[in-house]
């Protein structure tokens, strides 16, 4: 018997003891588990192949039987035939908390036959079978020739390549390809893929797969098979095992229980039970809010916000519309005297001054990257670079010296410009002599009032620094609601009601009346009743809409006490529904073509029914509509602005298709259309203002009528960049096209006649209104900047309405200050003795003639001035100023004067909970929600 086989039978004794002394342990689980009862055991050892101990029975039970946490059942991956053969000898598995079996511990299976070890090693029964050359095969330690290098495969997350070499000297060996690959690495790992070396054969290329996961471990390889050699062609058996290696997790990753985690996953975010909340994402190992892909530059820490694009190579965002280094494209940069508007290079110059869209005033220059006006700018008086002297100021493009009544002041407020020490509060009696809050400057000494801070009771700082009874009587009536609404405006009737419109979206509520948007933006309209002893009551409110916009709404009060009210409708060709308070089924008005809108022209009646309405329209987009109406005929004129030449032959009034003059030039630019309808709402005849390459628009519009009525004339006032034919007569705006200019243009009664003229007025000019005075001809009113922030409001007055002279200037007011005023309504009340209105508002600190200076309270507010233009009493006609304020941001939306009543409507909005007429509080609203606005119409009675 050879030492086999005396190992085998030592090991069957020893199986039948311990079977034995698991019968005797376990007699009484036996007797309960029957005669059929599986074979006691003590370890899967003393069971049959395929079966395992169940360590809780102590009794063999089948391998295929269910995974239970913690039960233990034999193993062996190698052939069944060699089990417990030789030094082959099963191993064992544990059931692990997962309900998986666990690796096959304690294994032997078989490997090439190791010479002269006496040992039966590939377990075929033999020991030291198949020994070609044992003396040599022994003197190679494979050990420690066989080099290992390992290293993560750069392209594929989970696969490793491994190399392992044979040395070439002194005597060239090769890998057989009977060689076996064995990984011991906790099962994390197998063999994907084994190659060895087409050329020196010397190299065999392992290709290791991971179990779906980046993981760091410890990992052991071991190789079995034969080597050949190369000097005498006979094979050597190779067992090598190489040395513990780890496969460590990379930089971009963290170990987490023995797995490799990336840095950034939200669930290990930066370390392993950091976890970031919904709605986050993990960057720069920190947790943060989702950041849209788009959004993402090169690394999630360079975040591009709207607007901004993605430049790679710079890595950083860039605004392509703007950048002068990158202008449209990712390095595209501009020329040095150029600038980037639109994603486009183009010449810094008056229409982009330093910036895009940054466009100089009429009048002004770009000097310096800065809009400025060379006539009245001391460091570029006349032109660029030109600076005036010490203690001079530019006048008119000249530099001179300050006049007789005026003092040069280099310090203090508004630095290097000429003040009258006797009444001015920041250089009282002395340059730099400031006035405390409060006091106005009188002769050179600080005293009185300057706001109505100061004063007593109801009293209000007015003229000359005095306080004096405010201009409000305490019957002013007020209407307050507050919702999503805009543009609205309104008109008094012959009883002293209210009919007022606008836009709104969503739902509006005025008073007791409530009414919901159709579609988008809808127009509302209503009457509005005051009455003694309540603020208001509101008679009725509808509304004019459909699935499309509706905006942009005018109303105006004609002759037979009728009211005209026109606007936008139908954004994108959608059908809107027509007022008319007594028909519930009203009108139903289309645009006429696809993805355009129209323009309407409805009249009512005084109880709000509709009369007739009419639509505008063609194949263009209609913008920036405005209407005025002779109050004694009836008659209208319609304007508004358009993009587009060809697309205006398409122009239809209702049915009716209107027809151009071929004087008339267009553009494909803006250009304004002119529509003379009369009091059955007739469309009569149009007109096109417009040229090549202009930018034209108009503000307002007035019907002029002769005393005598026999004659009438329609006028509008606006702006001109550019060129524009007109009448015969090219019209140019002021320096050669480079720079806007007030336009002031006419057309007969007839539309036949025509004539206009452009006036270049001081930087920022703008005309804003024309009017008529019976007894002192026509004028219109506007405003300029003098100087850094000095704004006038003035009267630009001529008489013979077809005059081909510039327009006269006549400046009747003058706002000054630190703060800045922006000029919004302008209204004249007509009759024998006519009075002009006009309001704006304000930021900051302003000063009005006779010393009067105010403070807005928020961000901004309005203020209301009147003029006496006939009497000119008061210093350039001032008679009184109202400022409106509260906590926050006040704008001026309407003014309206009616006669019936001798009142002032003021309309405006704001965004805070409190508002003043000068120091009364009249409206004190509680919580507003952030997107509401608060609304306010007031009737005064100054």
């Amino acid at each position: 018997m050879n030492q086999s086989q005396t190992k085998r039978m030592n090991t069957q004794k020893k199986r039948l003891f311990f079977k034995w002394l698991g019968m005797f342990f376990t007699g009484g689980v036996l007797l309960l588990l029957g005669s059929c009862s599986p074979a006691p055991c003590s370890d899967s050892s003393d069971c049959p192949p395929s079966y395992y101990c169940d360590t809780q029975l102590f009794a063999c039970v089948s391998g295929e039987g269910e995974c239970r946490v913690g039960s233990i059942r034999p193993c062996f991956t190698g052939p069944e035939k060699t089990i417990n053969v030789g030094e082959c000898k099963p191993g064992r598995q544990t059931c692990n908390p997962q309900r998986t079996w666990g690796p096959c511990l304690g294994q032997v299976t078989p490997i090439a036959e190791i010479c002269d070890d006496n040992k039966d090693n590939d377990c075929n029964g033999e020991i030291d079978n198949d020994c070609a050359n044992p003396k040599q095969c022994r003197a190679i330690d494979f050990q420690k020739i066989v080099q290992v290098y390992a290293h993560r495969h750069k392209e594929e997350a989970y696969q490793m390549l491994v190399r392992l070499t044979l040395p070439k000297e002194p005597v060239l060996y090769h890998w057989n390809s009977t060689l076996q690959v064995q990984i011991t690495a906790q099962g994390r790992w197998q063999l994907l893929k084994q190659t060895i070396s087409s050329e020196s054969k010397n190299t065999v290329e392992l290709i290791l797969q991971g179990d779906g996961k980046l993981f760091a471990d410890e990992l052991t390889l071991r190789l079995t098979g034969q080597v050949l050699n190369t000097e005498n062609g006979t094979t050597c058996d190779v067992d090598f095992v190489s040395s513990t290696f780890s496969t460590r997790c990379s930089s971009a990753f963290q170990s987490c229980d023995g797995y490799c985690i990336p840095k950034d996953s939200f669930l290990h975010c930066g370390r392993c039970d950091l976890r970031c909340k919904p709605g986050e994402e993990c960057c720069q190992e920190k947790c943060r809010k989702i950041v849209p892909v788009e959004r993402q530059c090169t690394s999630c820490e360079i975040v591009c916000q709207p607007g901004e694009s993605c430049c790679k190579d710079l890595k950083r965002c860039v605004d392509l519309q703007i950048d002068e280094q990158n202008c449209g494209a990712c390095g595209r940069a501009c020329a040095s005297d150029q600038i980037c508007c639109q994603g486009i290079c183009i010449r810094n110059g008056h229409s982009n001054c330093g910036k895009c869209g940054r466009s100089c005033n009429s009048n002004e220059f770009c000097c310096e990257n800065a809009c400025v006006s060379p006539f009245s700018n001391r460091n570029h008086c006349g032109q660029c670079g030109d600076s005036c002297p010490d203690k001079q100021i530019c006048v008119q493009a000249q530099c001179e010296a300050c006049p007789a009544d005026k003092t040069f002041c280099s310090t203090g407020e508004k630095q290097g410009d000429c003040f009258d020490l006797k009444s001015n509060p920041s250089h009282c009696g002395a340059c730099g002599n400031v006035c405390e809050q409060g006091q106005a400057c009188q002769n050179g000494q600080c005293g009185a009032c300057l706001h109505s801070g100061v004063c007593q009771g109801d009293n209000v700082c007015r003229k000359g620094g005095q306080c004096v009874p405010s201009v409000l009587r305490s019957n002013a009536h007020q209407l307050v609601w507050h919702g999503i609404s805009r543009d609205w405006n309104f008109v008094a009737n012959n009883q002293g009601d209210i009919y007022i419109t606008g836009s709104f979206q969503g739902r509006l509520s005025i008073g007791n009346r409530t009414i919901q948007s159709l579609g988008g933006w809808d127009i509302f309209v209503g009457l509005v009743h005051f009455r003694n002893g309540q603020d208001f009551a509101v008679q009725w409110l509808e509304q004019i809409g459909g699935k499309g916009d509706e905006h942009s709404p005018s109303i105006h009060r004609t002759a037979n006490s009728r009211y005209l009210l026109s606007g936008i409708f139908g954004e994108g060709q959608q059908p809107a529904k027509v007022l008319d308070v007594l028909n519930p089924a009203a009108t139903q008005i289309s645009p006429l073509a696809k993805d355009t809108n129209g323009i309407f022209v409805l009249s009512l009646n005084p109880d709000g029914s509709k009369h007739w309405v009419k639509t505008v329209g063609g194949t263009i987009t209609h913008k920036a509509p405005k209407l005025s109406t002779n109050p004694t005929t009836g008659d209208a004129l319609l304007h508004f602005e358009t993009n587009g030449t060809s697309q205006l032959q398409a122009l239809t009034c209702d049915s009716q298709k209107l027809s151009f003059p071929s004087t008339d030039s267009g553009s494909n630019q803006t250009q304004t259309v002119a529509l003379h309808m009369d009091a059955k709402g007739s469309c009569l005849w149009v007109r096109r203002l417009g040229g090549a390459g202009e930018t034209l628009s108009f503000s307002s519009s007035r019907v002029l009528v002769s005393a005598s009525q026999s004659t009438q004339a329609f006028a509008l006032v606006g702006q001109l960049t550019g060129k524009m034919q007109w009448g015969g007569k090219t019209l140019e705006s002021f320096q050669q096209g480079t720079k806007s200019s007030s336009i002031l243009a006419y057309l007969s009664k007839t539309g036949a006649d025509t004539h206009a003229s452009t006036q270049a007025i001081v930087a920022e000019s703008q005309l804003l209104d024309v009017f008529q005075f019976p007894t002192q001809g026509n004028h219109v009113v506007g405003q300029f900047l003098t100087s850094a922030s000095n704004y006038t409001a003035g009267f630009w007055s001529y008489v013979n309405t077809w005059s081909q002279s510039p327009l006269g200037f006549s400046p009747t007011v003058t706002f000054a200050g630190s703060g800045h005023v922006t000029l919004q309504k302008v209204l004249e009340t007509g009759g024998s003795t006519p009075k002009v209105y006009i309001g704006g508002t304000f930021e900051g600190e302003i000063l009005l003639p006779n010393n009067v200076k105010l403070k807005s309270h928020g961000k901004s507010d309005i203020f209301i001035v009147r003029l006496d233009r006939v009497s000119g009493k008061g210093s350039n006609g001032l008679e009184w100023s109202l400022q409106v304020g509260g906590t926050g941001e006040e704008s001026l939306t309407h003014l309206s004067f009616d006669s019936n009543t001798n009142s002032l409507l003021v309309g405006g909005s704001s965004d805070g909970k409190r508002i003043y007429l000068d120091k009364r509080l009249s409206v004190q609203m509680g919580a507003i929600q952030a997107s509401d606005t608060l609304h306010f119409l007031w009737r005064l009675e100054p």
